[in-house]
């Protein structure tokens, strides 16, 4: 596992084997991994998810999911959940991301 600085945090993820300290890379993750925890009010750290505070930009019901596009620090996120999800435009949300599901990319 590594830690990568990102403008969104600190995030724990799985590196490309050979990768190295300082090295500029790109994390990714599927839109469908990241789940919804709570209205924003910075949830503690379990050890296998990261967890990010951001707000609720748009929401488009798509039939069988949310589409949502969530901003964290100046990051847009674009992320698929599941239909009966709450969330409108403006609400402070909690996510979670699993670690396993975070990849780290060189550039």
């Amino acid at each position: 596992m590594a830690v990568v600085s990102t403008s969104c945090g600190a995030l724990r993820c799985i590196p490309p084997e050979g990768a190295g300290a300082g090295e500029t890379v790109t994390v990714i993750f599927r839109p469908e991994d990241v789940h919804v925890l709570g209205n924003g009010s910075g949830g503690g750290r379990s050890s296998d998810e990261n967890i990010l505070t951001g707000e609720v930009a748009e929401v488009m019901f798509v039939g069988e999911a949310l589409e949502c596009q969530v901003v964290v620090g100046d990051t847009r996120m674009r992320l698929k959940l599941h239909p009966a999800t709450k969330v409108a435009p403006g609400q402070k949300i909690d996510l979670a991301i699993p670690v396993d599901r975070c990849r780290v990319l060189a550039e």
